[in-house]
């Protein structure tokens, strides 16, 4: 049986330049999307809430550096040749995307609630949109 103390446990503090980095990849991400949504107007459903999280994260950053880098010039603004390469592109973005917001969360857990519930909210979201993609809703 373990012995127990009544030592407190100690936990890391939150890696800011680290967060920041992803953050803002994640930034990008959602600029991406944002751009692609002017694109591609009929895609708009599952691309409008891009903006909305873009506006977050760019908060989120300045919180904690007090701007954002993101390199705007790189955002993709090539119109794709047919809807089934666009769907293809859509569900990489999308897979990227969670991808950085797994990342983040791994950087904030027991670190910062308000990040942590962010990434959770955002990974929540991005399933549900892709679940519905899956589907045809």
């Amino acid at each position: 049986m373990p012995k127990l103390t009544n030592e407190a446990v100690t936990v890391e503090p939150l890696d800011a330049d680290a967060t920041v980095e992803v953050l803002n990849r994640i930034l990008h991400f959602e600029l991406d999307g944002v751009m692609q949504q002017f694109h591609h107007r009929w895609m708009s459903r599952w691309l409008r809430p891009a903006r909305a999280r873009a506006i977050t994260v760019g908060q989120l950053i300045a919180s904690l550096t007090g701007g954002t880098s993101v390199a705007v010039g790189q955002l993709t603004d090539d119109a794709l040749a047919s809807s089934e390469s666009l769907l293809a592109a859509a569900r990489s973005h999308e897979r990227r995307r969670t991808d950085e917001y797994r990342r983040l969360l791994e950087l904030v857990a027991g670190r910062s609630d308000e990040l942590e519930a962010f990434a959770r909210a955002q990974i929540a979201a991005a399933e549900q949109n892709v679940s519905e993609q899956a589907s045809g809703a």
